[in-house]
């Protein structure tokens, strides 16, 4: 989030993709959906002139971290 954060006060576009929120690579029981749900790719402490250069959010997945089973 602080390099996403820094980009926009410096009038560069981001998109944020925070581990915490959006990285799905990790065991299912390791992620609380609600969390990934209610996450805001824009910082409450980012100023609203600032808001436009948070294009949005992405999350991950490598394929390789996914049981072959499935």
């Amino acid at each position: 989030m602080e390099g996403g954060l820094a980009a926009a006060n410096s009038a560069h576009f981001a998109i944020m993709s925070p581990t915490s929120h959006a990285y799905f690579d990790y065991d299912i029981q390791a992620i609380d959906l609600k969390k990934v749900y209610e996450f805001n790719p824009i910082p409450d402490s980012l100023p609203i002139d600032k808001h436009a250069f948070i294009l949005g959010g992405e999350c991950n997945l490598w394929s390789e971290h996914i049981p072959t089973q499935n």
